[in-house]
């Protein structure tokens, strides 16, 4: 498919704000794929490898974004015709309304500026803006860079037959399986791909049921609630809500900013009211916005009596199929939870998986490879605490298995690393 350099800017400046950024946020945790643009039911995306433009079929539905069938779109020179549209507008006395000197400005630029370098870099800024902002991609991009340092063990291990063999088995069972996130994207793969965009959300209950076990789980949930202060994620969050809130030029923006942030983190719906009130005070306190912290909690109790709040509010609890009614008694069960010892879980039947069929011998070679990745990391970085959870459900994926999208993506991950490029030498005198 081919696009002038002219058509290509139109695209781009059609493309929904709304999807765009959410979509952009998607792609930031990609490691060759930027958004350049949507419109209609197509997106463009820029490979970053190669600096190739694709143009590919999307869908967005209940959360989750498909796409597909990918062609590779070659930008041309500009033609004449937007330039030639409004020179011949200028000189038609009936024309209403008149041309601009912007417009004629725009159609000398598409006409005689041809490339797209503005929207090359626009793309890997918004692409990098995302990263900066969201502490799980940030790490996760840190940790390609020590992975691709460690090319050759990597390689080593996906050698060997069983690797090759689990590889197969995951690439087969993977037809309609919905992804939490998004690696590296295959510009050849015909089949496409299924993206759970709610994957940053922090804690997703099952409480559809009222029984003793989910009073115990919502126990659990509580105490975990509780400690969100804490956690690196949930303080970049708030940060980045508290500078837009303050950076909103009408009550009504800032109440799109608040309705953004309580989409994203319905689980504070879940914590009880004098509760919730210290949560935000601690993270208020942890973040630059300390000197403000009491007027920011009085800000989170007018928000959360607000119609628009509200509605989201009574829209999550459906979605869980509990009514508010119960809900509230579960809240009022979540007294000491913070203190409480989380009860141990039950082992549950373990379901049929791909990586059943290792030996405990092949686990222990993919575990010794992200044990050595972890050997150069810093301790208590949210590096090493990532890569931590990954050979936890390594070493109990024997005893417990392991889902095989958890497996694909660990595998993916490894598959994904490529050898650094030696430093030319330099020509001798």
């Amino acid at each position: 498919m081919q696009l002038t350099y002219n058509q290509f800017r139109k695209v781009v400046d059609k493309s929904s704000d709304k999807l765009f950024e959410k979509f952009t946020e998607i792609f930031a945790e990609s490691e060759n794929a930027a958004l350049m643009a949507l419109y209609d039911d197509k997106m463009i995306l820029l490979d970053e490898d190669t600096n190739n433009l694709y143009i590919c079929d999307y869908d967005y539905s209940d959360g989750v974004l498909s796409f597909s069938n990918f062609e590779p779109l070659e930008l041309v020179e500009n033609d004449s015709s937007y330039l030639e549209e409004k020179v011949n507008d200028l000189f038609d006395i009936v024309n209403d309304p008149p041309v601009t000197v912007d417009e004629l400005l725009e159609g000398f630029k598409l006409r005689f500026i041809n490339d797209a370098r503005m929207e090359f870099n626009e793309a890997i800024y918004n692409k990098n803006k995302k990263i900066y902002e969201n502490p799980l991609i940030k790490v996760k991009h840190s940790l390609r860079e020590v992975r691709d340092a460690n090319y050759g063990m990597i390689k080593e291990l996906l050698r060997k037959p069983f690797m090759k063999k689990l590889q197969a088995k995951l690439t087969l069972e993977q037809e309609n399986e919905v992804v939490r996130s998004l690696n590296k994207v295959d510009f050849s793969n015909k089949k496409g791909y299924k993206v759970d965009t709610n994957v940053y959300t922090y804690l997703q209950p099952d409480i559809s049921k009222l029984d003793d076990e989910i009073k115990k789980k919502m126990k659990q949930l509580a105490g975990k609630l509780a400690k969100l202060w804490k956690t690196d994620s949930f303080r970049a969050k708030f940060e980045k809500f508290i500078q837009d809130i303050n950076q909103s030029e009408s009550y009504e923006e800032a109440l799109d900013v608040a309705q953004l942030f309580f989409e994203n983190n319905k689980e504070l719906f879940l914590v009880e009211p004098s509760r919730l009130d210290e949560i935000i005070l601690k993270t208020a306190l942890m973040t630059s916005s300390s000197k403000d912290a009491n007027l920011i909690v009085e800000i989170f109790r007018s928000l959360l009596k607000h119609p628009e709040v509200k509605t989201i509010k009574e829209e999550y609890f459906d979605s869980l199929g509990v009514s508010p009614e119960d809900i509230a008694r579960l809240m009022f069960e979540q007294e000491d939870a913070e203190t409480e010892e989380p009860a141990k879980e039950e082992p549950s039947a373990k379901a049929d998986t791909a990586a059943d069929d290792l030996e405990t011998e092949e686990l222990n070679d993919i575990i010794a490879v992200f044990k050595s990745i972890r050997k150069q990391l810093e301790d208590d970085s949210d590096e090493a605490i990532y890569i931590d959870s990954i050979i936890d459900d390594l070493e109990n994926a024997k005893a417990k298995g392991i889902e095989d999208e958890k497996m694909r993506s660990i595998i993916n991950w490894l598959a994904s690393a490529k050898e650094e490029e030696a430093p030319e030498e330099e020509e001798e005198e």
